[in-house]
Formats: C-alpha cells, structure tokens, sequence
C-alpha cells in the first residue's frame, strides 16, 4: 500500500508526477475535483480519505495529515523547493 498524497494547486503538476514515479499514490487536488476550495474544506476532504497534503507556503514545503488522532507536520525548505524546482523548470 502506498503513501497517498494530495498535491495542492500551488505546486505544480510536476510534482505530483515526481511522486508517482517514485511509487506513491498521488494526484493534484485538481485531479480530485478540488481545485479553488478553501483550505478549511479541503482539509476535511482530505482527512476523510486518510491522505497526506502536500502545499507550498511562500518557501516551505508542507506535508500534513492526520493519523489516529496525531496531527504530522512535515516542512522542508528551500532545499526541497529547490529540488521540485529542477523538476518543473527544465
């Protein structure tokens, strides 16, 4: 069973297309019906299919989810920006 993760629309398509390369479950909230929700809606839709949310706050990379009741935080900064970016940007 692989990791399921929704890619915000701040990110772009490429990056959910790095991460089904790499065998995890990924689509774009586009891809999932969802795109131009608020965040708040989009959060519960997202619990609701125990799936991890991928966005982008100004340079931080954030995956979010929620797990028998513990919220997971996971940032990653420029470095990983950086690396989304050599994907998207050749």
């Amino acid at each position: 069973m692989s990791l399921k993760i929704t890619v915000d629309e701040d990110l772009p398509r490429q990056a959910v297309q790095l991460l089904q390369e790499h065998g995890y479950d990924a689509a774009s909230v586009i891809e999932q019906g969802m795109g131009g929700w608020k965040d708040s809606q989009l959060w519960i839709a997202v619990q609701k299919d125990e799936r991890y949310l991928v966005t982008l706050i100004k340079d931080l990379v954030i995956f979010v989810h929620i797990h028998q009741g513990h919220i997971m935080v996971f940032c990653f900064y420029a470095l990983m920006k950086t690396a989304f970016d050599r994907c998207w940007n050749y």
